[in-house]
């Protein structure tokens, strides 16, 4: 997995800080059987929520799983977040989409990516509360 360095005070609380209605992500609630369902996201930690789970219960019939189109994701960190070493640790598996020789190959691959794209969030995530809780403990000594 990519290495995040330690995000400042200030990317910290712009990670956490929920968005207006204009800054929102959309991604989608997946049910093997029933189809997509749109959800909105105006944090990072609403994104770590939603990419939680196991994306072989897909495959399973009554199996769903949250999905973020990786570009959008992206862009959203770095325009709407301001997390410039986040948008850029994502590029790296919007890449490997982009090098897939065809559709099918592609789509296998965006299922693939979701569980590593939670992962990189929820570490974010952890670090921005780490710094967050350190930033409070200081002001109380």
């Amino acid at each position: 997995m990519i290495e995040l360095s330690t995000p400042t005070l200030e990317l910290a609380q712009r990670c956490v800080r929920e968005l207006p209605w204009e800054g929102r992500l959309e991604g989608y609630w997946t049910h093997l059987m029933s189809g997509s369902t749109q959800h909105y996201m105006y944090n990072l930690p609403q994104v770590a929520d939603f990419l939680r789970g196991n994306v072989e219960v897909l495959y399973e019939r009554n199996g769903s799983v949250g999905y973020i189109d990786a570009a959008s994701l992206r862009d959203w960190a770095k325009n709407m977040v301001g997390d410039d070493e986040l948008a850029a640790a994502i590029e790296v598996m919007v890449l490997e989409l982009a090098n897939c020789e065809n559709d099918v190959k592609r789509q296998r691959k965006e299922i693939e990516i979701i569980e590593p794209l939670g992962d990189l969030i929820r570490t974010r995530v952890q670090q921005c509360l780490k710094v967050l809780g350190d930033s409070v403990n200081k002001e109380e000594k």
